[in-house]
């Protein structure tokens, strides 16, 4: 197999699995109106309730709303009721490393308002005394376009709000409240995420550091050391193939160089083996250093480089490149 084949086989395995681990939209729900409360706790947690209005006449057979983990850490108490007590709600909750799936079932019985809770974990980032949101309420690719949308933002009791309030996306109308922010829209696109955020004071709730704000000082501490990890590794195969090109000229005649058959062989095998381990050490990486972001995947993209040089040298030897 050609040393191009192998890369666009990699590339599309790849691209496969990205593609996998993406929900396939088989286009946009029409929804009225969108009501959520984001109510922030004294431990730095948000209740979330949505209230959620749908057109009369003919629905989709089901509406899924998926929450992710985007600046907290995770969800719990999740519940879904819907308006007509003939609606069949599945009442599992599905969740994945990309998130948390919540799924109504209409059946033949269509809900006319639909009602949505949670609480979001470890919401508020920590910085002396200051207390930061910035809470995605609807992530990219939702699905649902909205008519109307209305999302409030309620600060705990005795907070004094730091900064104005803000959405990350244009086009919505922001005021303050008494005790927290308003944001209203009308037309919110099916493709648009919502992010809402806000600064307060912090001073009197004793807000521990939430997992991802400390995993994420982490990764960017520790980004130069994978990098420089990854990049080792390929200088290491760069390396090898040199010493082996300085020892065995591909230009000399094969009488003249009788060992380049066999260094031609082992470097093929030796470099099948390292994409391997490359292939095999995307899950480990994964499953263990996962919270230190994309960075340690430097390790087996490293590694998947020497593999490919590997083989372009074990094709230079044997005279077809």
């Amino acid at each position: 197999m050609r040393l191009t084949t192998w890369a666009l086989a990699m590339v599309a395995a790849g691209a496969l699995g990205v593609a996998g681990c993406r929900e396939q939209a088989a286009g946009s729900v029409p929804v009225v109106s969108l009501d959520a409360e984001l109510r922030l706790q004294p431990d730095g947690s948000i209740i979330v309730t949505e209230q959620w209005q749908m057109p009369p006449g003919p629905q989709p057979a089901s509406l899924v709303r998926r929450l992710t983990t985007v600046r907290h850490d995770g969800v719990t108490d999740v519940t879904a009721t819907a308006e007509d007590p003939q609606l069949r709600y599945s009442g599992q909750v599905e969740t994945s490393p990309s998130g948390t799936r919540v799924v109504w079932q209409f059946g033949d019985v269509p809900a006319r308002r639909l009602r949505l809770s949670y609480r979001a974990r470890g919401a508020t980032y920590v910085s002396g005394l200051r207390g930061r949101i910035a809470f995605q309420v609807l992530a990219p690719g939702h699905g649902l376009a909205i008519e109307r949308a209305q999302i409030d933002l309620l600060y705990p009791e005795r907070s004094i709000v730091m900064a104005d309030p803000w959405v990350e996306e244009a086009g919505w109308q922001v005021e303050r409240l008494p005790a927290g922010v308003r944001a209203t829209r009308v037309a919110v696109p099916p493709s648009e995420p919502v992010t809402i955020g806000g600064e307060f004071s912090i001073d009197g709730l004793g807000l521990a550091e939430p997992a991802w704000q400390y995993h994420g000082a982490r990764a960017k501490e520790f980004m130069p050391a994978f990098v420089s990890a990854g990049l080792f590794l390929v200088v290491v195969g760069a390396g090898v193939v040199g010493m082996v090109r300085l020892r065995h000229p591909a230009r000399l005649p094969a009488d003249a160089d009788p060992e380049r058959p066999e260094v031609a062989r082992g470097l093929r095998t030796s470099g099948l083996v390292t994409i391997a381990a490359a292939l095999a050490g995307v899950p480990l990486v994964a499953a263990t250093l996962s919270t230190y972001g994309l960075w340690p995947y430097c390790l087996p993209a490293g590694t998947f480089t020497a593999g490919l040089m590997f083989l372009w040298m074990s094709r230079r030897l044997r005279g077809t490149a």
